[in-house]
C-alpha cells in the first residue's frame, strides 16, 4: 500500500512541476569563490611549509656543526 501511495505521489509531483522563472545572480557565487581562494592559499601554505621546514632544519644543523668546528680549532 505504501509503495503504491509513494509511486502515485511521485507521479502527481512530476506532472505538477513548473519551471522557476527566477534569476539568482552572483550573490551566492561570491562566498564560494572566496572559499576556493582561501582553500588554495591554505594548501599552498601547507605545501611550502612541508618543504621549507626540513630545509631550515638542515641549514641550522649545518651552521651549528660549522660553528662547533670553528670553536674547536
Amino acid at each position: 500500500m505504501f509503495i503504491k501511495l509513494s509511486f502515485f505521489s511521485l507521479i502527481i509531483f512530476i506532472l505538477c512541476i513548473k519551471t522557476a522563472s527566477a534569476y539568482i545572480g552572483l550573490a551566492p557565487l561570491i562566498p564560494i569563490i572566496g572559499n576556493v581562494i582561501f582553500f588554495i592559499f591554505i594548501v599552498a601554505l601547507a605545501v611550502v611549509g612541508l618543504f621549507l621546514y626540513p630545509i631550515k632544519k638542515m641549514i641550522e644543523k649545518r651552521n651549528k656543526k660549522n660553528k662547533s668546528n670553528l670553536d674547536q680549532k
